[in-house]
């Protein structure tokens, strides 16, 4: 998102908040479980004189990861909505793969790129693993990295939060 930077003054919180989440577990659960996110930018109008709540605007989080990854002479376009948990992968403007998830946690399926055809494999029960391979090797290790990395923050939080919770 573009936005004049003599306007607006940035207020960054920071992303994972873990000390926030110590404090107040409920917030973790909220953000975690139901996916009511506390925004990471908020923009707050310098020029106006009218309250702070009325001056400041929030970018909001992205409803659908999306990934880029060039697969030879061919770029493709990897997304996954967290809404419905629909997982597609597109070449060009032509959608190769497109699956809902839902509560599935293994899934393989053939996808044919560039008249090629290649493997897909979706790990995505606790620690998200989707990637792409070719006659068995492994083309693409991960088509979501930012997926993956929030998937294995949530683990060590909740492993964290489990540990504290038995010695306490």
């Amino acid at each position: 998102m573009e936005f004049d930077k003599d306007k607006y003054k940035v207020w960054r919180l920071p992303h994972p908040m873990l000390i926030h989440w110590v404090v107040n577990p409920g917030v973790a659960f909220n953000e975690l479980a139901l996916g009511q996110r506390i925004p990471k930018i908020t923009l707050i109008d310098k020029a106006s004189d009218a309250p702070l709540m009325e001056r400041q605007s929030i970018t909001m989080f992205k409803r659908i990861q999306e990934q880029t990854h060039q697969l030879g002479d061919t770029q493709i376009t990897v997304s996954y909505d967290r809404l419905t948990s629909r997982f597609v992968i597109t070449s060009g403007s032509e959608v190769s793969y497109s699956k809902l998830l839902f509560f599935i946690p293994f899934t393989t399926s053939k996808v044919s790129i560039s008249q090629t055809i290649y493997s897909v494999k979706i790990l995505s029960l606790i620690i998200w693993r989707a990637k792409l391979l070719h006659n068995g090797l492994t083309v693409i290790p991960e088509l979501l990295e930012k997926r993956r990395s929030k998937s294995i923050g949530s683990l060590v939080y909740s492993t964290l939060m489990g540990v504290l919770r038995v010695f306490s």
